[in-house]
């Protein structure tokens, strides 16, 4: 019995890699990551879609043969039962040829290789701050603060330095690695 459980594993291991060699041929090579602004359940390699080297992944994590970020553990929980199985596997694998639905994982956050001037930036909290000044953002000076950004606002990222965002001229925003969940961001 467990003979044929392994061997049942290896030939679906054995589909699943090929199937990921041929689909890369055919589709073409995944989006830049710093493009992707949200992920589905199954994408645990990041590139925006579902493929089947993202199903070759999962089962690989789930007889243990691969380590994953908790991250990417939630990612590749497709079914949503608390464990990443071979179930979660086929799956993707469905997903990747159209038979399942793309759904998108519930906790997206921005994916980049950092900010970029020109990119649209979409802000999900309420309690940001804008400030009147480069200096004043750096330094989150309360007396430098200009207005409050409105829940889903829509700002065009003008410059970058370091975690301090030019959205306008003389409008400043400070963000912290943490504060990343709180925006998307977007081709602008």
């Amino acid at each position: 019995m467990l003979k044929n459980l392994k061997n049942v594993l290896l030939i679906t291991l054995l589909l699943i890699t090929l199937s990921s060699l041929f689909s890369n041929s055919v589709f073409g090579k995944p989006a830049p990551p710093d493009l992707i602004t949200k992920f589905y359940y199954g994408d645990v390699d990041k590139d925006g879609k579902v493929t089947s080297e993202d199903a070759r992944l999962i089962m690989r994590y789930s007889v243990g043969l691969e380590k994953f970020t908790a991250e990417q553990v939630a990612i590749a929980d497709i079914n949503k039962d608390g464990k990443v199985t071979t179930e979660d596997a086929r799956l993707a694998l469905r997903t990747s040829v159209g038979s399942e639905p793309l759904i998108v994982y519930s906790d997206s956050t921005i994916y980049t290789k950092g900010l970029k001037k020109g990119y649209g930036l979409r802000f999900k909290g309420s309690s940001w701050k804008v400030y009147n000044s480069k200096e004043n953002a750096k330094n989150k000076n309360a007396n430098g603060v200009k207005r409050y950004l409105k829940y889903n606002e829509l700002m065009l990222i003008k410059e970058i330095d370091g975690n301090v965002i030019k959205i306008k001229n003389g409008e400043y925003i400070y963000y912290g690695e943490t504060a990343k969940k709180y925006f998307e961001v977007s081709v602008g």
